[in-house]
């Protein structure tokens, strides 16, 4: 029986960088594809003013939508492997199904907020971040207030080194239990 590599979906390690793969070939396929509409036009009708060029243009439009989202994530790496190996091989003590989230990106009203790792507990978010302070307080606050809005108790934490966020999430790994689905739902929502 053959392995299938699994794609990485949204909140796993690795989908940043398909996303950006993706992107850049939608926007040269487009791109491509509407300059022989423009070319076609201009060998059949002889001028620029025909129906091929506002076609052709209008069918950059995808592509301008896709690199705006590229021009977004294009400064994102996503976690180290060597950071990723150190969360994934410390053994999390509790038996409670955590919701992990790696590379995990959103946004809000005022940012375009970045999480290297993060962990969903019944009443607990900790994430690893590679952000400013102020941003890192900003998605707090954030997430925290979207939490509050949907009716749910969750405190967030933001560890800025891993070794610190191993730490408390294998601490609240004991203490908590499985995340409400509300929870989860929401914070899937959130991802790009």
């Amino acid at each position: 029986m053959e392995d299938k590599i699994m794609k990485p979906s949204k909140g796993m390690k690795g989908y940043v960088s398909r996303l950006k793969r993706i992107d850049i070939c939608f926007i040269l396929f487009e791109t491509l594809i509407a300059a022989i509409i423009f070319i076609a036009g201009l060998l059949i009708w002889k001028n620029r003013a025909n129906i091929a060029t506002i076609i052709a243009v209008c069918s950059l439009l995808p592509a301008c939508k896709r690199l705006v989202n590229f021009i977004m994530i294009l400064k994102f790496k996503g976690i180290s492997d060597g950071d990723y190996k150190k969360i994934a091989g410390e053994k999390v003590k509790g038996k409670v199904k955590i919701y992990e989230y790696s590379d995990m990106l959103f946004s809000s009203d005022k940012y375009f907020l970045m999480f290297y790792h993060a962990s969903l507990f019944s009443s607990e978010m900790i994430a690893f971040s590679g952000m400013s302070d102020e941003k890192n307080a900003y998605a707090a606050q954030y997430l925290k207030r979207g939490f509050e809005i949907r009716g749910l108790s969750v405190h967030v934490r933001i560890y800025t080194e891993v070794e610190k966020y191993i730490s408390a999430r294998n601490a609240a790994s004991e203490r908590q239990s499985e995340a409400d689905e509300d929870s989860v739902s929401w914070i899937n929502s959130l991802l790009v």
